[in-house]
């Protein structure tokens, strides 16, 4: 009986070193790999060139473009534009039901030239077509924009 137990015990030891050297092969063999942004990149979108529409845009303008990534988003709002609390969202779909991100931000300026800055985490949207949307605080509805993020 006691043979049993000493046997039982030596073939469960060598089952975990089995594993344990698999484990540590495979693992050396296929690292994890663990990519961390900490840092924001500093990105600038011009939007004085589009018209300020609600809802579906002509598709005169091409799409701004902006990388997966956690940002540091300077928007130059388009002419007319007034300074205030503006509400800033990337989505799927211009109804903003789909949002990947959101951030607030205070515009400053002046017409020509009315400037918001906000910090968007778009590090887990999928490339792909999106909606930029900005919206003054107190407005009805938001301007919309294409957005293509790469």
């Amino acid at each position: 009986m006691r043979f049993r137990y000493a046997a039982v015990a030596a073939m469960g030891l060598a089952c975990l070193m089995v594993g344990f050297v698999v484990a540590n092969v495979w693992n050396h063999k296929h690292p994890a790999v663990i990519q961390v942004q900490s840092a924001e990149l500093h990105r600038t979108l011009d939007l004085s060139q589009y018209g300020t529409y609600r809802g579906d845009q002509p598709s005169s303008n091409p799409p701004l473009r902006l990388p997966a990534a956690l940002l540091r988003l300077e928007l130059a709002l388009p002419r007319l534009s007034q300074p205030g609390a503006y509400s800033i969202m990337v989505a799927s779909d211009t109804n903003g039901l789909n949002r990947v991100a959101c951030a607030t931000g205070t515009a400053v300026g002046a017409d020509p030239r009315t400037v918001v800055t906000v910090s968007l985490d778009l590090r887990s949207a999928k490339p792909g077509k999106y909606v930029l949307s900005t919206q003054l605080q107190g407005e009805d509805a938001p301007y919309t924009y294409p957005l293509q993020i790469e």
